[in-house]
C-alpha cells in the first residue's frame, strides 16, 4: 500500500461505550489516526446513553488504514 494514502471515516449513532472503544484504538495509533472532536455532537438520548453523530477520524498510511479497520472490527463485535 502507498504510504501516502489517506481517508476519512465518519460514524453516526455511536453510543458511549463504542466511542470509548474508538478512542482507545486512536490512542494506540496516535501518529496515523486523528479524531476530529469538534465535529462530534450528541444528538439523541436513548434510555441510559447518548448517541453521537459525526464521529470523524482521519487516517493516513498503512497504519492508519489498519486502525480504521480495527475500529470497524470493534464496532462489529
Amino acid at each position: 500500500m502507498d504510504q501516502s494514502s489517506s481517508g476519512i471515516i465518519t460514524f453516526n449513532g455511536i453510543g458511549d461505550a463504542d466511542l470509548v472503544k474508538m478512542l482507545e484504538i486512536k490512542e494506540k495509533h496516535e501518529n496515523s489516526l486523528d479524531y476530529e472532536s469538534s465535529r462530534t455532537s450528541p444528538q439523541q438520548m436513548v434510555p441510559g446513553q447518548k448517541l453521537y453523530q459525526n464521529v470523524t477520524f482521519g487516517w493516513r498510511g498503512a497504519d492508519g488504514l489498519k486502525a480504521a479497520l480495527e475500529i470497524f472490527q470493534a464496532l462489529s463485535a
